[in-house]
Formats: C-alpha cells, structure tokens, sequence
C-alpha cells in the first residue's frame, strides 16, 4: 500500500530528504519550508544552483524520474517557478480551489474554542502560500470574523476590537473575549448543575401514583403470604360450572349463589377445575325437597266470618281464606321446577 510522502530535515546544512510517497499539498508545503531553512544555513549555495542542490533530496522514484528527465530546463528555474512545476506535475488538478473550498465552508460551532478555530483555519491557508488563492492578514480577519459564533462575531463589531489594526492584536483581544465568555459559560453550568442536585434531593421520598395498570405479578396479604394471580376460566372450566350450577367467581360447584352474590373467593393455590371435581361436588349434596307442578284440589273453606260476641275476652279475631288460595301463594313463592335450571352471572372473574 502506497503512503503519502514525508519530509525530514536532520541537518539544516543538508538538503531536507523528501521520501517515496504520493506527493500531498502538505508534503509539498513542508518540503518548502524546509528547504528555506537549508538556504538560510547553506549561505555557500548560490541562488541560481538551490534547485539542483534541493533535487539531491528526492527519494520518490517517480519525481526522481521527473527531475533527472527535465533537468536541463527545472534547474534553470527560480525557486518559486520550480515549486509551480512540481506542484502542477504531481498535484491534483485545481488542488488550490479545492483547500479554498474547504476554508470557506468552515465554521466555529456553538462553544467552540477560538484559538482552535483560528488554526486550523490559517494551517489551511498555509497550504496556499505562493499561490494566488493565499489569504493575507487582512483578508484573514475579515473571513475569521464571518465565520465565528454569534457571541464573538457580535464582540468583533464594537468600537473598540473594530479600532485594531494589527492581525496578531487582534487575535489576541478576540482570544480573551472568548476565555471571559467561556468562563462565564461554565459558572452558569455549574449554578445549574447544583439547582437541579438541590431539586433532586427535595424530591426524594415523594413516589408518584402509579397509573399504569396493575402488575400480574404475585402480591404479599397481610399476613405476609405470597397470594399469586388467579388464571382465567378456561372453556372446559365454564363449561362445568354451567352444567353443575357453580359460581364464576369462587367457582365452586353447586354453591348456591351466583358471582354477584358471592362472598368469597378461589382457594389457593390454585388448582384446574375437573369433571372428577365436579361429579365429587354433586354426590355431596342433599337432596333437595321436591314440589308437585300441581296442587291437590281443596275445597273452598267459607269466607264467612263467624260472629264473635263483642263483650268476648277473646281479644284476637281472625278471617278465614280460602285453602287453595294459601297453598297457590306458597307454591308461588317457592316456584316451579322450570325455575332449576341453573347459570351463573355471565361475568368471569378476572
């Protein structure tokens, strides 16, 4: 796997090595600058001989290549026409634009840091030197400014910042705006932080009413005994009930009552209703009195009311009824044999 070309300067009256790579905008930038710290301790070295002396540090066979090719005509070339050329050779076409781009689509996001800020974008713009898209430090200042958060750009418009001259001052007097915003900033972060910790403990102990619904899960009695749920009635299970007169709710066979009158509830735990169950429940029970559909017929007692002395002791006087019609009301109340058939409320118990 081919790597990007990097530079090395051990020996400043050395030419700086330029090893094998892909040659990058930034390989080519630190090439540069440090082959200027080479003329400046190689003060023997003529100008119109650094190039071909800076050529000795090519390592990459394929700018190797290109040099010894061209030689004739690069080593004639001032140093700055000689960066031009090779930066046209091995370069990506409009490489130049492309970095501008990419400094102009910058921008400080909310708490960033101005300092940060303000170095990546001027690494950016060092990678521009010597070309025609290379920002000044005017024109710095101006596209810092149209790209730093609210709070500061705000603070680069006042009397005061907009009265510097210099780059560096102003750097420096927009650094300090930003360390006083920023110190500001984590008070407030930290009065909150201890608001909302003071609120949390006056909280504490207060539990919120549920409202979800009811947990199935199994419940303590008051005794401390573990009570858990009581499943629904199966098909088979109602089926019984029905049939043996039970109650949906204890679900007892032949209980007498039904759900809405009952007064208890399924024995725990809990064990499947059975027709074994059922057949035991019908054995256990009395036989119950029988009543004819038909009364006997009585013959009609007089309605006549005797006379009774009215000087009688006898303080109790009565009206005789009608036999028949007594034993029809009794009959009546106890109801007929179409009246057994039983059924429980509709209802299950949940």
């Amino acid at each position: 796997m081919t790597t990007n070309a990097q530079v090395t300067h051990p020996v400043l009256k050395q030419p700086p090595i330029l090893s094998a790579g892909i040659l990058t905008p930034e390989a080519v930038s630190a090439w540069d600058a440090a082959a200027q710290q080479y003329f400046l301790h190689s003060k023997s070295v003529a100008v119109a001989d650094r190039t071909s002396f800076v050529a000795a540090g090519f390592q990459d066979p394929l700018v190797l290549s290109w040099w010894t090719t061209n030689q004739a005509t690069l080593s004639t070339l001032v140093w700055t026409d000689f960066l031009a050329e090779l930066r046209t050779e091995f370069l990506d076409d409009n490489w130049d634009r492309t970095i501008r781009s990419q400094m102009l689509a910058m921008r400080m996001k909310p708490g960033g840091n101005f300092a940060s800020f303000v170095r990546d974008f001027e690494t950016k713009n060092t990678l521009l030197t010597g070309t025609a898209l290379h920002f000044t430090p005017s024109s710095l200042r101006d596209e810092l400014t149209a790209r730093l958060s609210e709070q500061l750009q705000a603070h680069a418009y006042t009397d005061t910042v907009l009265a510097i001259t210099s780059y560096s001052k102003w750097k420096k007097a927009m650094a300090q705006e930003d360390r006083l915003w920023t110190t500001k900033r984590d008070a407030e972060v930290v009065e909150l932080s201890t608001l909302h910790a003071r609120l949390a403990k006056l909280s504490v102990g207060v539990k919120p009413a549920p409202t979800g619904p009811r947990p199935s899960s199994a419940a303590a009695t008051p005794t401390g005994e573990l009570r858990t749920p009581i499943p629904t009635l199966t098909d088979s299970e109602r089926a019984l009930l029905k049939e043996h007169k039970g109650c949906y709710k204890c679900r007892r066979f032949y209980a007498g009552h039904m759900r809405s009158d009952c007064p208890d509830w399924p024995a725990r735990p809990y064990k499947t209703l059975t027709a074994a169950d059922a057949i035991a429940a019908q054995k256990a029970q009395k036989p119950a009195p029988t009543f004819g559909k038909k009364p006997a017929t009585v013959a009609a007692v007089s309605t006549t009311t005797p006379d009774v002395d009215p000087d009688s002791d006898d303080d109790l006087s009565f009206q005789p009824v009608p036999i028949a019609a007594v034993y029809a009301s009794f009959v009546g109340a106890l109801g007929t044999d179409t009246d057994d058939t039983w059924d429980s409320d509709s209802d299950e118990f949940d």
